[in-house]
């Protein structure tokens, strides 16, 4: 079988793929590559080029072909062409949309024709049919174009011009069309497709109302690919059918994907929401750019995908000025409460007396209409004052709902200084101290974090139910692992939330750091490894590193200085989490260090009864340190990964006095979402900033070992060079990280294996927490896998 001639699913849509070529050229580039500029005279004007059109019409004033570099569209106001870059081509080069935009790539990227090439063979049904439906209306808006301004639009043209009001001038710059009968244009479109008779009879026209629609507005999608069109009755009142007025229709199964006029949005991430397509259609003519509508229904979950791919970061919704536009209003604003795109409002009360914005501007002008914009507040405040609105706080049961909502909503904004916003407008209009009302929004906010876990454990347990039931019992427990990870940490932000502000993290920093003495050790103390306890001020919060080549003693000096901080701080726990040796072996290591004993002898029964007792003593010290809740030792067979550790961490007792041990950093799995398929170097980046992460989150010391790589022959020479946290093993991420790195090397390497009490110098190779940089020496000695700090040892402050 040749595997060659497979199609492979492309990494891109032709949608994305256009819009990629739309955002790399210009419309001048293809201007000039097209030879238009100079052939049809065009002559910049402001952010305008105008001149003759490439139709060839005749032009008296040689002034109607216009190209707006801002936007990235042309439009001629003789022959009502228009479009982007790709119509231009297509237009010129008499092409499809589709081998118009690789023509673009051909000219400007060469590296993309493959990914157009794959992208037009692996096209669905259902992509082709799209696409060529697309084509097709197309031809409909431009011949609905044309007609407009002819005898057969007059009826249509005289509804915009003397009822709505649209300057005749500008009018040719908006996608208003003339509608002619559904015969008319299938007609039209045989003249002009006569190889495509089966698609032009499919395609729709029609809409619920009928045919007597005579105006039209298209509906396209982000890349101004029309779905269908919008269809208006050039009556002002509508067409009475079936005893009711009905003034818009649209074509049977047009899909609105898209907000509506998003096509034209370019190089801005603002954008103006208006209600009416009207709005949206006519007032980029008279100077309102970056503007889209929702139509009367609600702002629509899909249509995120479209801002995001827009690049879009901030909407400012100017809706009607009735019911119906507050309630979108404030359904927008509730959608994007938890999003990175904000929302701000308009208050529609400002453009009274007039019903929207198309109103406003024809009565006021758009000048005014742009300073009004300008005036645009934050969502959440404008939707806390609509709560106030809506209740009768004068009242006990409508002050207590107004709250009730007001502290709910808070709890969905993911920007702090906005939820700090609306708590102090709930505590100015209504009273309430701040500490009152804290308390209340945090019982909120636990109270809904339940409500939540509740009904994400049904939906967990359901999936797993259904896994389990199709023979996946082991992909139904890591779904339920993963899911559990994510409810822990969602209910456990909501019990702890952090700082609200900035002014609250100062206080607190700033009460916590006056209780402090100059000269005290700031983390936890250590008394075998005082000399460390020293030039640190004790074992602080932060990433500590501690790298080697195996079998130099990384987890000897690890469980060393886990014993330490456990017999020097009373009040502080210690989590070990080993991914290189068992847990078995971690309380071996530990019970010799406790006993002075051999590894070896700690596993058998001890020849002697001072031995054993001291051996029994060593297993009851261990047994309390469990029991307080000070010790937990976890292996790589407890399905450990990052997320877990995390979680573990986020509910463990006596979290506010934890130290954090992993061994062996390099071997915790990543979560499925985490580098599943990328390459070590980048599972390791992941690690390094998920651990930093821990520290970040929970403001405790995490100790991590890491290896260094393999040196080359040249470097294992007796001339090598020093190691440094370059050397840590697949990536230097881990030592950018880290507040603390120290790098174990054997001071006799030549000797090293042969002897029974190496020294090992450790190289402080970096330290963000304190001053020291320098070198300490340690006495490895093997056989009780016990690190101790050598008195003679050289260090440099």
């Amino acid at each position: 079988m040749n595997t060659n001639n497979l199609k492979k699913a492309p990494s891109q849509s032709l949608g994305e793929l256009i819009a990629e070529l739309k955002n790399k050229v210009t419309i001048e580039q293809v201007l000039d590559r097209l030879g238009l500029i100079t052939k049809f005279g065009l002559q910049e004007t402001g952010s305008r080029l105008q001149g003759d059109c490439p139709t060839g019409h005749p032009s008296e004033g040689h002034q109607c072909f216009s190209v707006s570099m801002d936007e990235g569209l042309y439009y001629c106001f003789h022959c009502g062409i228009g479009g982007d870059i790709v119509d231009l081509v297509a237009m010129v080069e008499n092409l499809d949309r589709f081998r118009a935009s690789r023509w673009i790539a051909e000219q400007f990227d060469p590296d993309m024709l493959q990914n157009f090439d794959a992208a037009l063979a692996n096209q669905s049904d259902a992509q082709r049919e799209y696409n060529e439906r697309a084509q097709l209306y197309k031809l409909v808006f431009e011949e609905g174009k044309r007609q407009l301004y002819g005898p057969a639009g007059q009826i249509a043209l005289d509804y915009l011009i003397k009822v709505r009001g649209y300057d005749a001038a500008k009018l040719p710059e908006t996608d208003w069309i003339y509608w002619p009968t559904e015969d008319e244009i299938r007609t039209h479109l045989l003249t002009l497709k006569p190889q495509m008779p089966d698609q032009i009879n499919a395609l729709d026209l029609m809409g619920a109302f009928g045919d007597g629609f005579r105006l039209a507005l298209p509906y396209r999608d982000r890349h101004g690919m029309i779905s269908g069109f919008l269809k208006r009755a050039h009556e002002p009142l509508g067409f009475e059918i079936n005893g009711n007025f009905h003034r818009w229709d649209s074509t049977e199964g047009l899909k609105k994907s898209d907000l509506f006029g998003l096509h034209r949005i370019r190089k801005t991430d603002e954008l103006l929401v208006v209600e009416g397509y009207p709005d949206a259609a006519y007032l980029p003519a008279v100077g309102i750019p970056n503007i889209v509508a929702i139509g009367q229904a609600a702002f629509s979950e899909h249509y995120i995908d479209g801002l995001k791919a827009k690049g879009i970061k901030r909407l400012i919704f100017a809706l009607d000025n009735d019911g119906a536009g507050k309630q979108s209003t404030e359904a927008a604003v509730r959608l994007f409460s938890g999003s990175d795109i904000r929302v701000f409002v308009v208050d529609s009360r400002s453009m009274s007396p007039h019903k929207d914005p198309d109103e406003y501007v024809k009565a006021e002008g758009a000048d005014k209409f742009k300073s009004l914009v300008k005036t645009a507040e934050i969502g959440s405040s404008w939707l806390t004052r609509r709560i106030f609105d809506k209740h009768v706080i004068a009242s006990d049961l409508g002050r207590e709902a107004a709250i009730t909502e007001c502290l709910e909503f808070a709890d969905t904004l993911d920007i702090p200084r906005e939820t700090v916003a609306v708590l102090k407008s709930i505590s100015s209009v209504l009273g309430l101290s701040d500490e009152l009302l804290a308390e209340e929004y945090k019982k909120i906010q636990e109270k809904r974090a339940a409500e939540r876990l509740k009904g994400e454990i049904g939906k967990a347990a359901s999936t797993a139910h259904k896994l389990i039931a199709n023979g996946e019992p082991e992909k139904a427990l890591r779904t339920l692992q993963k899911k559990m990870s994510e409810m822990q940490t969602d209910y456990w932000r909501a019990k702890e939330p952090g700082k609200e502000n900035l002014d609250d993290f100062l206080l607190e920093k700033r009460g916590r750091d006056s209780q402090r003495v100059a000269g005290e050790r700031i983390g936890y103390q250590l008394t075998d490894f005082a000399e460390i306890d020293t030039v640190l001020s004790g074992l602080q919060s932060g990433l500590y590193i501690i790298a080697a080549d195996p079998n130099i003693g990384k987890t000897a000096l690890m469980v060393s200085l886990m014993i330490d901080v456990l017999k020097s701080n009373e009040d502080v726990s210690c989590a070990f989490y080993s991914m290189d040796d068992s847990r078995e072996t971690i309380v071996n290591r530990m019970l010799a260090h406790l006993t002075d004993m051999k590894i070896n002898d700690v596993r058998f029964k001890p020849s002697g009864l001072q031995d054993e007792q001291v051996l029994d003593a060593a297993y009851s010290v261990l047994a309390g340190w469990y029991q307080q809740g000070r010790l937990e030792i976890r292996e790589s067979t407890a399905f450990l990964t990052m997320a877990r550790i995390q979680n573990e961490i986020q509910m463990h007792p006596n979290r506010e006095n934890l130290v954090v041990f992993i061994d062996g950093l390099y071997n915790v799995p990543l979560d499925e979402d985490h580098g599943s398929n990328g390459s070590i170097r980048t599972e390791n980046i992941d690690r390094a900033n998920q651990v930093k992460m821990l520290v970040k989150l929970f403001a405790i010391p995490v100790i991590a070992t890491a290896e260094f790589r393999k040196q080359g022959r040249d470097e294992s020479s007796e001339g090598k060079k020093t190691r440094t946290i370059n050397d840590i093993m697949e990536t230097g991420k881990y030592g950018y990280n880290a507040d603390l790195v120290i790098l174990l090397t054997p001071k006799d390497l030549n000797n090293y294996m042969s002897q029974d009490t190496p020294i090992i110098k450790a190289v402080f190779g970096k330290n963000k927490l304190e001053s020291f940089k320098g070198t300490m020496e340690f006495r490895f000695i093997r056989a009780k896998s016990v690190m101790q700090y050598v008195a003679n040892s050289k260090v440099n402050s």
